[in-house]
């Protein structure tokens, strides 16, 4: 069954005869557990495009809702497509449809027939145009997303070689939330105690931190590895532009952390690689210069190719992910 509200809004729906493991949601027992990615199909119907092209060829919906009925639960999966909206342009859209299914009131997000973003960018230009990127990220400032960076850290061309190399896996991590809580407390108190109560970490920056320790744990080599952040701009800019704090669209750019390699990462405590972390972003937080490089990049590089991706046999790893939620490890 499909339809769609003028070529918006598009819902789908399947009926199956499989059920899914929910032991781990179920099962106070558990307290952690890595478990397979559930079939993409059950959450995206086949008619939805994967690619921008796809989106404009065949007039697909904006945003898709599929739900996939299993005979001990269901499935629902939201679609759309990244020139559209981010993750924050996609959690105003998933709390306006819960409010509206439970009967509560919800604002829509303020409409303008311009780019909100883009005025925004003129501005900043206008006040202090960047000319070319500038590679500042040995010394630790702001202004160090590169287009060499950007473009050997191709997202595909990495996950076709991780695939085929290296049998790429996409896995889910459950953790429950008195296990996060235990690791979050127990790490804040240690960054207290290694500073003597001079610094603060975030929850996000635990989250990272647990993340990061744990992708690379298992590994012997000694790889430099270029760690991006993907950061959203809306609160950078929201002291001078107030209206990008609801703004929906994609408003996000990767920052570069201080190169690290890869034992020396292992080798840190959760609470020193949290505070690592944390010193590594407070000065994109405060300079909105990496904006204009990410616009300036995307600029001159509408449809980046890479020109020769870093795999682990040449000693170097990329790795772009956000703060909660690892979006790529190759």
């Amino acid at each position: 069954m499909q339809g769609d509200v003028n070529h918006r809004l598009g819902f789908t729906t399947t009926k199956l005869e499989t059920r899914l493991d929910l032991s781990y949601f179920i099962d106070k027992a558990w307290t952690t557990r890595v478990f397979s990615h559930p079939p993409s199909e059950y959450f995206r119907h086949p008619s939805v495009p994967n690619t921008l092209e796809g989106y404009l060829e065949s007039d697909a919906p904006i945003v898709s809702i599929h739900v996939t009925e299993l005979e001990n639960c269901a499935c629902i999966g939201i679609a759309f497509t990244h020139c559209v909206l981010d993750a924050f342009g996609m959690g105003q859209f998933i709390h306006a449809l819960s409010d509206e299914l439970h009967g509560r009131p919800w604002d829509i997000p303020p409409f303008s027939e311009t780019s909100v973003l883009q005025g925004v960018l003129d501005d900043l230009d206008a006040a202090s145009p960047r000319k070319e990127l500038v590679d500042t990220t040995s010394q630790g400032l702001p202004g160090g997303v590169l287009a060499e960076s950007l473009n050997k850290a191709h997202i595909e061309e990495q996950l076709a070689y991780e695939n085929r190399y290296r049998n790429f896996e996409t896995k889910l991590v459950y953790i429950s939330a008195e296990t996060l809580d235990k690791l979050v407390r127990i790490t804040k108190e240690e960054v207290t105690r290694l500073t003597s109560g001079s610094s603060f970490v975030s929850t996000s920056d635990v989250i990272s931190a647990w993340t990061l320790k744990a992708t690379y744990s298992h590994e012997t080599d000694n790889n430099d590895l270029h760690l991006n952040l993907i950061v959203s701009a809306r609160k950078v800019l929201s002291d001078r532009y107030p209206a990008l704090l609801d703004y929906p669209l994609n408003a996000i750019g990767p920052v570069p952390l201080p190169k690290v390699t890869k034992q020396a990462l292992i080798s840190k405590s959760l609470a020193e690689i949290a505070l690592w972390h944390r010193q590594g972003l407070l000065p994109f937080l405060n300079d909105s210069s990496w904006i204009q490089d990410t616009d300036t990049y995307f600029k001159s590089n509408p449809d980046p190719i890479s020109n020769g991706v870093r795999p682990r046999e040449y000693g170097e790893e990329p790795l772009y992910f956000t703060n909660q939620i690892v979006a790529h490890h190759a």
